[in-house]
């Protein structure tokens, strides 16, 4: 056996309950998953707000047994988590919450790129996802009084420090014209 089909099947099986391990290898496999669903509920604090501990940890043991990590910093995981929630049955009351699992990761993404050149990014929504978003990682969910409307949103680091605003459309479209 090759060392790179070791280590696949070492993690298929570090993942997968229902795969043949020895006794003790189920403390391994329980600090991997719990070690990545922390990470995710670190890297997508807006979600887990959104949607509270218990909603989030399922959904993410579901992701985190679907798509293990690809490298070893856990503050980089869940690159595919906002397309997940896309296909997670039990998010689809929540058509925002993609949208808003993005925002999440560019935020991470912004926080961990390097200084040069600076992180920039920005998208389009066709629902309130940055009004959603900005309230919720500032700790309040009460979405009662937002309009539900498209925006955008631009998400960067300048000076070390990982900033938001909202765009109007015209501002999206110059941003996104070559």
């Amino acid at each position: 056996m090759t060392l790179a089909a070791f280590q696949d099947r070492f993690v298929r099986t570090l993942l997968d309950p229902e795969l043949p391990a020895p006794p003790a290898f189920a403390v391994y496999r329980n600090t991997v998953i719990k070690g990545c669903i922390d990470a995710l509920q670190a890297n997508y604090p807006a979600v887990a707000r959104l949607v509270g501990d218990e909603w989030f940890r399922a959904a993410a043991l579901r992701f985190v047994r679907e798509h293990p990590p690809r490298a070893p910093m856990l503050v980089e995981y869940g690159e595919g988590f906002s397309a997940f929630l896309e296909t997670f049955a039990p998010a689809a009351k929540l058509p925002y919450l993609p949208a808003v699992a993005r925002l999440d990761r560019f935020w991470t993404e912004c926080h961990v790129a390097p200084d040069e050149p600076p992180p920039v990014r920005w998208a389009w929504f066709e629902l309130p996802a940055y009004s959603i978003w900005s309230r919720t990682r500032a700790g309040d969910t009460d979405l009662g009084d937002i309009e539900w409307r498209a925006e955008g949103a631009l998400v960067t680091r300048p000076n070390d420090v990982v900033r938001w605003i909202a765009l109007e459309r015209d501002q999206y479209l110059l941003l996104e014209s070559p």
